[in-house]
């Protein structure tokens, strides 16, 4: 039961993740985003692909610590652990939010405009808080005693995902427009 809902996690973070890219796509194709501009052009304008964070980050990172989240959810989610993880979530999308519609976030497709949010930047931000109370709830566990290969495996789904941010960041994406 616990290996097969940490699978089910797993499914969902990359169920998620596709629908996030959907909304992106069909609102590009509805032109209510203005298009993709790759990175590394005068004037970016990048689409949740183009970020690694959003890529192997999302996918390999986050799918680990979501594997470890699925596998001892049920057994280990009381009120307490339930109450750090939403807030946890919900303090993690606040401040992701409140960055990306200050005037001067580099505009991508899900904050086009200083101020403004698209559709897919509000699926995105779903995404992000249902992923951040994951990683919330992972960290419960810590104080619980899971150690072993679950805590190795949330461990390098952190580093991995923290090695994303990382790239994004040297390559500049992160930098204020």
């Amino acid at each position: 039961m616990q290996a097969a809902l940490a699978f089910g996690f797993v499914g969902l973070n990359i169920a998620l993740w596709l629908f996030v890219l959907l909304v992106q796509n069909i609102q590009a194709r509805l032109r209510q985003i203005p298009p993709r501009v790759r990175w590394g052009s005068p004037s970016p304008f990048l689409y949740f692909q183009d970020w690694h964070m959003a890529t192997w980050g999302d996918w390999a990172g986050l799918s680990f610590i979501d594997f470890v989240a699925g596998y001892f959810f049920l057994q280990n989610l009381g009120a307490s652990e339930l109450a750090f993880a939403l807030a946890f979530g919900f303090a993690a999308s606040t401040i992701f939010h409140l960055r990306c519609l200050h005037a001067r976030y580099r505009p991508d497709a899900g904050y086009p405009a200083a101020g403004t949010v698209s559709l897919h930047g509000y699926a995105h931000l779903l995404y992000f808080f249902v992923q951040s109370t994951l990683c919330g709830f992972v960290l419960t566990l810590l104080w619980q005693d899971i150690l072993g290969n679950f805590l190795w495996l949330a461990i390098a789904g952190t580093i991995i995902y923290i090695a994303s941010f990382a790239k994004d960041w040297s390559e500049g994406k992160l930098a204020k427009s």
